[in-house]
């Protein structure tokens, strides 16, 4: 993506004032550097009681996704099962 359609982006949402603040803001404090936009704005939230097919079903992706994402979770925990 580049930086117009950042700017694009944010004078959509937030307004044609606002986003331009932003982008001054990014361009005084971040000139030059590359950002990653992660495809979810959150990690997903797993609870000790969840299974795989309950997460994928919740976040629409694919099963093997969820067990990813459960053996992530688990490992950050430390609980091995």
């Amino acid at each position: 993506m580049i930086f117009a359609a950042l700017s694009e982006i944010l004078s959509r949402e937030l307004g044609p004032d606002l986003a331009a603040r932003a982008c001054s803001v990014l361009c005084r404090e971040a000139s030059g550097e590359s950002v990653y936009i992660p495809a979810r704005p959150s990690p997903p939230e797993i609870a000790p009681t969840d299974t795989p097919k309950r997460v994928a079903a919740r976040y629409g992706v694919a099963l093997s996704t969820a067990y990813c994402w459960m053996r992530r979770n688990r490992a950050r925990s430390g609980n091995p099962k």
